[in-house]
C-alpha cells in the first residue's frame, strides 16, 4: 500500500513567496495598468484630437473677455469637427460688418454666452447663420445677426454688453440665456453694483478647502481625461442613460425639479433683476426685446426618453417666460421643437 508522506517543513518553507514578491507583484500590476492608460489616452487623444484655446479670445476688464478684431482662428471640440472662426471689426463672430447698416437690412444684436456664441459649432452650423440666410429669403431682405456672445459668460458679463449692442442700432435685441446662464451664482453686492466697473475680488477663483482639494483635483482630472470623454461619448449616446444619469446631480439638475429649491428661486430673482434693466433700456432706446431660451443637452435627452415623474421639464423655460411677460419681452421657447424627435442623438 502506498503511503502519502507528509511535505516536510523544509518544502513548506520553498513553497512560500519570498517577502519581496509581495511588493513586486502589486507594482507590476499597478504598472500594466498605468500603461494601459496612458497609452489608451494617447490613443484616443490621437483620434480626437482638440483645440479649445482660441487665439482671438482675450481677457477683458470688464466683460469677461472679447475677440480680437478682424481676427481668424481655428479650433475644435474632441467630440466636434473643426471650426474655422473668423471676427469682424468689431470682435464679433459675424461676417456682415459692424458698421452702419446697408439700406433695407434687418440688424439683430445678439447678447449671451456659450450658446449665443455657438461654442463647438462651425460658423455655417450655427443659430444664427441658419436663422439668418432662412428670414432673408422668407422676408426678401437681408437680415443680419451680430453676434456678441461671448463663451463661458455670466449674466452680470451679458448685461454689461448691452450698452454695446444698442450702439449697433439694431432692430432687434435677442438674449440667448439657458441653464448655465442662470445657474452661475451672483452675491447682492455684486447685483447692486452691477453698473460698476468689476472689481478684482470679483473675478478672483473660489478657494478649494483643504479637505475637498484631493477630491476636487481627481474630478478636475478625470474631467480632462480624452479616456473618459470618449467612454461617455459612447455611454450617452442612448438618451435615456444620459438623463438618468444627469438627474443623480442635486442642485445642477434641481431646475428640472418643481416645487424648486430655495437656491434656485433665487437665482430666478436675480435673473428677474437682470432681464428687468435690460429691457429698461431696451425701451429707452425704443428697440424690441425678445429672449431665446436654450434648452440644455440634459433637457433635450429627457425630451427624447422616458424621463421619470419627478422631472417638469417645461418648468424652467415657463418660469423664464412668465419672467420676460413682466417686462414686456417676447419668449422664444426651443424645446417642444426638440421634443419627441426620432432623429435624436
Amino acid at each position: 500500500m502506498t503511503q502519502c508522506k507528509s511535505e516536510s517543513p523544509a518544502s513548506e518553507k520553498e513553497a512560500k513567496l519570498p517577502k519581496r514578491d509581495f511588493f513586486l507583484l502589486p507594482a507590476i500590476s499597478l504598472l500594466t495598468v498605468l500603461t494601459i492608460l496612458v497609452a489608451s489616452e494617447g490613443v484616443c487623444r490621437v483620434i480626437w484630437p482638440e483645440e479649445t484655446d482660441d487665439p482671438c479670445l482675450v481677457s477683458d476688464p470688464i466683460f469677461h473677455a472679447h475677440f480680437r478684431p478682424n481676427c481668424k482662428s481655428r479650433t475644435k471640440p474632441a467630440e466636434g469637427p473643426w471650426s474655422d472662426n473668423s471676427y469682424n471689426e468689431c470682435g464679433y463672430r459675424t461676417l456682415e460688418s459692424c458698421g452702419p447698416k446697408r439700406p433695407g437690412t434687418i440688424r439683430v444684436a445678439v447678447i449671451g454666452a456659450s450658446f449665443s456664441y455657438g461654442y463647438g459649432a462651425p460658423y455655417n452650423d450655427t443659430y444664427t447663420t441658419l436663422t439668418g440666410e432662412a428670414l432673408t429669403r422668407q422676408c426678401g431682405r437681408s437680415v443680419e445677426f451680430q453676434n456678441l456672445g461671448i463663451e463661458d459668460g455670466s449674466l452680470l458679463d451679458i448685461y454689461r454688453r448691452t450698452d454695446e449692442a444698442f450702439a449697433l442700432k439694431p432692430d432687434l435685441l435677442l438674449l440667448v440665456a439657458g441653464e448655465g446662464e442662470v445657474t452661475r451664482e451672483m452675491s447682492p453686492d455684486e447685483l447692486a453694483h452691477r453698473n460698476d466697473p468689476p472689481r478684482a475680488a470679483q473675478n478672483s477663483k473660489p478657494v478649494v478647502a483643504d479637505s475637498e482639494s484631493m477630491r476636487h483635483n481627481l474630478f478636475v482630472m478625470l474631467k480632462q481625461s480624452r479616456v473618459t470623454l470618449v467612454l461617455q461619448h459612447f455611454m450617452f449616446q442612448d438618451p435615456s442613460t444620459y438623463g438618468k444619469l444627469y438627474l443623480a446631480y442635486d442642485d445642477k439638475a434641481n431646475f428640472l425639479r418643481v416645487p424648486f429649491s430655495a437656491r434656485w428661486q433665487r437665482r430666478f430673482s436675480n435673473f428677474d433683476v437682470l432681464l428687468g434693466a435690460i429691457s429698461d433700456k431696451a425701451h429707452a432706446a425704443s428697440v424690441p426685446m425678445a429672449i431665446l431660451i436654450a434648452p440644455t443637452e440634459a433637457q433635450l435627452a429627457l425630451a427624447n426618453s422616458s424621463p421619470s415623474a419627478e422631472v417638469n421639464l417645461q418648468a424652467f423655460p415657463n418660469r423664464i417666460s412668465e419672467i420676460a411677460a413682466r417686462h414686456g419681452v417676447f419668449p422664444i421657447d426651443l424645446l417642444p421643437s426638440f421634443t419627441n424627435r426620432p432623429d435624436f442623438k
